[in-house]
């Protein structure tokens, strides 16, 4: 859940506080609520192949995107992301490592495809659990679309907090102050 907003607002820091309202997780809600979903047939839904392409997995959605979808959530908010983040695995290197314990809403859950100790895997953000105690996740490549999925709490690899990789206060304090220029009658 994002941290609150704090009730003394700076006036100029009014833009920053909108952005620190933002995390990977309520990116990966706002994706799930607009549908983004695979089209059928030989069409392809080019924000699944940016997606796709930011991460270095091919200019489609015939990959498996759902390190990709993480990679997004992440990228466009100045998260941190690990090398290769194509690779479900690899959000195993990014943000602060956790127990399953110790996992909250949004924290990025890593599980096994096929093998605990292959190459396959899987990666969604922890959304909520199950009565049955096994992780709700919203991810992407799920039935060919953002939504959520219950996986078995058996296969889990590992938890991880997303975490920003530069303020975004940092970030904006570095921009150049901007110049008048011509009319723009």
């Amino acid at each position: 859940m994002p941290d609150p907003i704090p009730t003394d607002l700076d006036p100029d820091r009014v833009g920053y506080m909108a952005f620190t309202a933002a995390n990977p997780y309520t990116i990966a809600m706002r994706l799930h609520a607009a549908g983004v979903a695979e089209i059928p047939g030989p069409r392809v839904n080019p924000l699944i192949a940016a997606m796709n392409h930011g991460a270095g997995a091919g200019n489609n959605e015939d990959a498996p995107w759902c390190a990709s979808f993480v990679h997004f959530c992440h990228w466009i908010l100045c998260y941190q992301c690990p090398p290769g983040p194509a690779g479900a695995r690899a959000w195993l290197n990014a943000g602060d490592q956790l127990t399953l314990l110790k996992a909250r809403r949004g924290d990025v859950v890593i599980f096994w495809r096929d093998s605990p100790d292959g190459w396959k895997g899987h990666v969604g953000f922890l959304h909520k659990w199950s009565s049955t105690g096994d992780p709700i996740i919203i991810g992407g490549n799920q039935d060919d679309k953002v939504s959520l999925l219950t996986m078995p709490r058996s296969r889990v690899l590992g938890v991880r907090r997303p975490k920003p990789h530069l303020t975004l206060v940092a970030a904006i304090d570095t921009l150049p102050e901007p110049t008048t220029g011509g009319s723009e009658v």
